[in-house]
């Protein structure tokens, strides 16, 4: 967290917080982008039963950061993230 500027660097600044995806349907797909002292973070939690591909935007290149249960961090095959079923992650952008 202290390492992770992004997350709470910008908490009063609106420009600190980006919906990226709100809910998509059954999938139960949600991904924001925080930004903060210079750092950006994607974090994308999937609540649905099964798992699913969710491709990133154009552009977007993705470190691991942290997982919601200590677990490796899903597999990013041509832009798309292969998400298994209820999860969270976070991922810097660059």
């Amino acid at each position: 967290w202290k390492g992770c500027p992004a997350l709470w660097a910008a908490d009063r600044d609106p420009a600190g917080f980006a919906w990226l995806e709100g809910g998509r349907g059954e999938a139960g797909v949600f991904a924001f982008e925080r930004r903060g002292a210079g750092q950006r973070v994607l974090a994308l939690f999937q609540f649905g039963g099964r798992p699913l591909a969710w491709r990133c935007p154009a552009g977007m290149r993705l470190r691991p950061l942290f997982t919601a249960d200590g677990g490796p961090a899903p597999a990013v095959q041509n832009g798309v993230l292969l998400l298994p079923a209820f999860g969270g992650w976070c991922w810097e952008l660059h």
